[in-house]
């Protein structure tokens, strides 16, 4: 594979680069530099689904993305980059000012790489993906923390990440709270109804809020997909759930597939649509 620098300064608009394979990083890496250096200034979204590039791979790619400071989308799903991997592409993710979507899931990050990661995303991010990442609590904390530095955030997605029940409370108020969160996905979790219901307590309390300040319904929470598929909820979940269904005036889909629920599950398809 081989980047002539004349192909790459003709684009005017975005670009978007294709990897398919861990030795590409570092030619392209190659070809941008030229590129740049005849006034070219990168591509605005570099995708490596599925690239495995593993920890020797992310230290590449942290070469490559110090040469994309326009990238407005990073897609490393499936690269496999782990905890120190994690910590390359930390170093770089500062100066990506543009970025509004970055796609982690399976990469093996725990709550470390979480950590690095998480500590350097910039204010105009709008969606993360971290699924499948046995992040735990502990991550979970992290992520809470850093994503008050993310205004803009309107996609949020922890599926399979081993959080539970502790996993889940760092996250409700910013659930709970939601002004511009739309996508929020927790599946695969072991969350409990217990853990359902604290969010829900949450939620009530921001209600009674609103209502007590006569605030517009402009400023409840803007949750349209909220999906805790394959969990614990069981039909007590369900039933704190329907509590707060009417407040959520925009939410048009609500995932509860696979948490032993039986007929508590039709009083809540009168408040909302459920996935078959």
């Amino acid at each position: 594979m081989y980047i002539r620098a004349r192909d790459l300064v003709r684009f005017k608009g975005s670009v978007e680069l294709i990897l398919r394979t861990p030795q590409q990083c570092k030619l392209v890496s190659a070809g941008i530099a030229r590129a740049a250096r005849a006034g070219w200034h990168g591509p605005t979204a570099l995708v490596l689904r599925g690239c495995e590039l593993g920890e020797d791979g992310a230290m590449q790619l942290s070469d490559l993305l110090y040469k994309c400071p326009r990238l407005a989308i990073l897609d490393l799903q499936g690269a496999y980059i782990g905890p120190t991997g994690a910590g390359f592409v930390a170093k770089r993710l500062s100066v990506m000012t543009d970025l509004t979507s970055l796609k982690l899931s399976y990469n093996e990050l725990e709550a470390t790489g979480v950590s690095r990661l998480t500590g350097h995303l910039g204010s105009r991010l709008t969606l993360l993906d971290l699924n499948n990442n046995d992040i735990g609590p502990a991550g979970s904390t992290r992520i809470a923390h850093s994503l008050v530095s993310c205004p803009l955030l309107t996609h949020l997605s922890v599926a399979d990440n081993c959080l539970g029940s502790r996993g889940l409370a760092p996250l409700i108020e910013l659930v709970a709270g939601a002004t511009r969160l739309e996508y929020f996905d927790a599946s695969e979790n072991e969350l409990s109804c217990e853990a359902i219901s604290a969010l829900c307590r949450r939620m009530q309390e921001r209600e009674g809020m609103r209502l007590s300040l006569s605030l517009s319904r402009a400023i409840s929470s803007s949750l349209v997909h909220f999906k805790v598929a394959d969990n614990l909820i069981r039909d007590l979940g369900c039933t704190y759930l329907a509590t707060v269904l009417p407040s959520l005036v925009v939410l048009k889909t609500l995932d509860l597939r696979m948490n032993y629920i039986t007929h508590v599950c039709m009083y809540i398809r009168t408040y909302v649509s459920h996935p078959n």
